[in-house]
């Protein structure tokens, strides 16, 4: 079953602040993007200062279309 949930923060976050959220280690998530498991430009992509941000929101959807 599909839900719609608000995220309490902004849609790109930091590694560490995807990490509280999550509870996937920064390390782990990097390893994804890294490996090209995870798309540029959907669940993670470089902000304007070139630093990492990754989408929660786009993260639950993968998380979800391996059930």
């Amino acid at each position: 079953m599909q839900r719609n949930y608000i995220y309490p923060c902004a849609r790109w976050v930091r590694p560490r602040l995807f990490e509280a959220l999550t509870g996937m280690t920064e390390k782990a998530a990097e390893g994804r993007r890294l490996k090209g498991e995870w798309p540029e430009g959907v669940i993670w992509k470089y902000g304007p200062d070139g630093q990492v941000r990754y989408s929660i929101e786009e993260y639950d959807k993968w998380v979800e279309s391996t059930q």
